[in-house]
């Protein structure tokens, strides 16, 4: 199992608060920041590479992770691209037989989730956090486990779930708060 972690991005929406920083550079207590303990977190659970995309102020998310065994990607245009560009950035990391998994970096994946994703046998799967209807930054509107529309403009009726992690994983129990997806 390969992750793709999709950091580029320069976080608009929460950038006041996080001094010009790359957001998923945030603390999360303890002095550890959000990348560094989602990095450590795959690789102690056997994921085999873990790759990057960055972009925004790419040194800082590098300084982040020194030291673990990382690859990284570079999209030069992330200022005025989105996820699939960041995605094609690193289009010989995602090339391979191996399964892999994608997600986003500025997203905190709890120990027993990531557990979970990497147990799941269905692929393609998608994890999405159904209590943040609202507040969410990226919208999906499912019926009967099939996705229908997703983005950021769904209207709060429309949608159901906002991402916590998505890409191919291996076998879950989801509890009420969890959908999944697949064709």
């Amino acid at each position: 199992m390969r992750t793709l972690i999709l950091a580029a991005g320069r976080g608009t929406r929460i950038s006041r608060y996080l001094s010009g920083r790359p957001k998923c550079t945030v603390d999360i207590g303890g002095g550890q920041c959000l990348i560094r303990y989602t990095a450590e977190l795959l690789l102690s659970r056997g994921v085999s590479r873990v790759g990057l995309v960055l972009g925004y102020r790419q040194e800082d998310v590098r300084e982040a992770l020194k030291g673990l065994p990382v690859e990284f990607y570079y999209n030069p245009f992330f200022d005025v691209t989105n996820s699939i560009a960041s995605a094609w950035f690193a289009r010989d990391f995602i090339d391979g037989g191996e399964d892999i998994m994608i997600m986003n970096g500025d997203v905190y994946v709890d120990e027993g989730l990531l557990d979970r994703i990497l147990e799941e046998k269905m692929s393609p799967v998608m994890f999405s956090d159904e209590t943040r209807t609202v507040t969410a930054d990226y919208k999906f509107y499912y019926e009967n486990n099939v996705l229908l529309k997703y983005g950021k403009e769904l209207e709060a009726a429309t949608s159901r779930a906002s991402t916590s992690a998505w890409g191919n994983s291996r076998r879950t129990s989801c509890p009420a708060s969890l959908k999944r997806w697949t064709r």
